[in-house]
């Protein structure tokens, strides 16, 4: 995890005399804001299903990834218990599709249920283990604190979009020293549009192939 504060000398720079609390505020809105539109940042999440049961909480629980939160799923595979070397991918389904008459059986569809909850078909029959590719992203707080900490793998890449989503948001702040929302409207804001759209092309990739920085127009 990497503190946020330590990431944050070119925003100190330019919005001087802000609280540390509102600059790590700040961020962190742009952390989550980049996350929800781009659906970058995923963990890997395993369930093991009850019998008669077909809703799960996905919950991240261990390490570092207790400070995220899911907002999506991208995919599932499901494992027999009884026959572990049978596996096989699950479906995104419509839960209003289901017919709930059907026999239990081994699931074969998925539905994400906002926020933070899976649905599966058909109702698991006997314990199965699934395990599913989510969508995270940070949390507002955690243990009762404002978060001061991000995952390395989300800030190693885009850590300057998320300066630039921060300074756009501090900027136009009103009847702040700093306050400067012409400055937020011309720099900031397309400089944090262009990394959540890279972002956005780099997760329809599947990562592959490196990132295309979308060209700025510069200013000076």
């Amino acid at each position: 995890m990497a503190e946020i504060l330590s990431l944050m000398q070119e925003v100190q720079q330019v919005v001087r005399r802000c609280p540390e609390p509102t600059l790590v505020a700040a961020y962190v809105r742009a952390a989550r804001q980049f996350c929800r539109e781009t659906r970058w940042l995923r963990r890997n999440l395993e369930i093991t299903t009850e019998q008669g049961v077909d809703q799960y909480d996905l919950a991240l629980t261990s390490g570092d990834d207790a400070q995220l939160e899911v907002i999506g799923v991208r995919a599932a595979i499901c494992q027999s218990l009884s026959t572990p070397e049978k596996t096989w991918p699950m479906n995104p389904g419509d839960p209003t599709m289901w017919n709930p008459a059907i026999q239990q059986g081994y699931p074969i569809e998925f539905a994400y249920i906002p926020e933070g909850t899976v649905s599966v078909w058909n109702v698991p029959d006997e314990p199965y283990l699934m395990t599913y590719t989510v969508v995270c992203q940070p949390k507002l707080e955690y243990s009762g604190y404002p978060m001061s900490y991000l995952p390395d793998d989300l800030v190693r890449k885009w850590d300057r979009v998320f300066s630039a989503g921060a300074l756009q948001y501090l900027l136009t702040l009103p009847a702040q020293p700093w306050s400067n929302p012409v400055l937020a409207a011309q720099m900031y804001a397309p400089q944090f549009r262009a990394g959540i759209n890279d972002a956005r092309n780099d997760e329809q990739r599947a990562y592959n192939g490196g990132t295309a920085m979308t060209r700025i127009r510069r200013l000076f």
